[in-house]
């Protein structure tokens, strides 16, 4: 809850605002207006006294009376109202209270409290993620790394899921999905086709559900054949050269009848 004043005369008016349940983008704000008199007076009002509360362009109005004898706070009034928040889940409000003239003592004639109020945000699923950078591309494997999500939007990121596919948008059919821990930020994908096409892409996760899908990167994997090299065996690609220029070709295999990817 936050609190604000404005002393005048005997008194002081306050106004209370505490945010209370949220619902989609919305929050409920609660306020209430009071009267403060600390200074031992036993005054009091059967008559009416005007006051207003404005909560974010909702106006509030009505007449009250106050009896101060044996209390230093009177409530004037309260209530709630809901505040619709931006797409980034943020809202700042502006907020009033006023006490009107009562005419037979210096309780705080015509007093106004006004004050800005940042609520709390509402969190909203983490902006799109940067898209996965290949490294270390083999036969079979591919190393793809991805950058930190740094606007979770409100909410602490506590996923990231890696998402493999042989077609494009990589969200289609027949993709293949990693999660990872918050932490991770980088993946070696195994068990790959070699000489093929893929395409990857990154989703970061927090408490509120998936960012939106990063750019796709794509990548081919190296056509399987391996040169030796000092001791170690290396995987190259095959090449073949076509139309003046050097293609990358793809290693097939003739099993059962037909000439398929040599996995």
């Amino acid at each position: 809850m936050v609190a604000f004043n404005t002393g005048a005369g005997a008194a002081t008016l306050q106004l209370n605002i505490d945010v209370g349940a949220v619902s989609g983008n919305s929050s409920r704000v609660d306020w209430s207006l009071y009267l403060y008199c600390y200074n031992g007076r036993s005054f009091n009002l059967s008559a009416n006294v005007g006051w207003s509360v404005n909560i974010a362009g909702n106006g509030y109005s009505g007449a009250f009376a106050y009896d101060f004898r044996g209390t230093s706070a009177v409530l004037i009034a309260s209530g709630s109202t809901w505040v619709g928040h931006d797409g980034n889940g943020n809202a700042t409000i502006s907020v009033s209270g006023f006490k009107g003239v009562d005419g037979s003592s210096d309780i705080a004639d015509n007093v106004t409290v006004s004050a800005s109020v940042n609520l709390p945000r509402i969190p909203k699923p983490p902006v799109t993620n940067g898209a996965p950078a290949v490294s270390n591309l083999a036969p079979t494997s591919v190393k793809l790394t991805w950058p930190a999500n740094t606007n979770n939007n409100g909410a602490a990121i506590d996923q990231y899921l890696l998402r493999i596919n042989k077609k494009t948008p990589v969200d289609g059919p027949g993709y293949v999905d990693y999660p990872l821990g918050a932490s991770t930020l980088s993946h070696t994908v195994t068990g790959l086709t070699p000489g093929t096409q893929y395409y990857a892409a990154v989703y970061a996760h927090n408490g509120q559900g998936y960012s939106p899908k990063s750019a796709d990167t794509s990548f081919k994997t190296l056509s399987g054949a391996y040169v030796r090299r000092g001791s170690t065996w290396k995987p190259v690609e095959v090449m073949v050269y076509r139309s003046g220029q050097w293609k990358s070709a793809e290693v097939l295999v003739y099993r059962n009848g037909a000439w398929v990817p040599a996995t």
